[in-house]
């Protein structure tokens, strides 16, 4: 298995560029591996201080400051069009 795309797409940096090209109003990142029934399933088990973790805070801190609405959802989320 290729284990160097395990972690590439945890890049703060990289996600950022993005936001700024984008401007978005709302960001949310999904796909981080934080369910409790992936553990069963892919041997993963993240913790607070897992590059992926660190990397997505990063990148909704920097989401907040600029006033972007930005969050982790944990299992599910509702959205909700304006």
């Amino acid at each position: 298995m290729d284990q160097s795309r395990r972690l590439n797409g945890s890049n703060a940096a990289r996600a950022i560029g993005i936001v700024q090209r984008l401007n978005p109003k709302q960001v949310r990142i999904y796909a981080v591996g934080r369910e409790p029934w992936l553990g069963h399933v892919m041997v993963m088990g993240y913790h607070e201080n897992s590059p992926q973790l660190v990397e997505a805070r990063k990148l909704i801190d920097y989401c907040r400051e600029q006033g972007i609405s930005g969050e982790m959802p944990y299992g599910q989320a509702e959205l909700l069009p304006r």
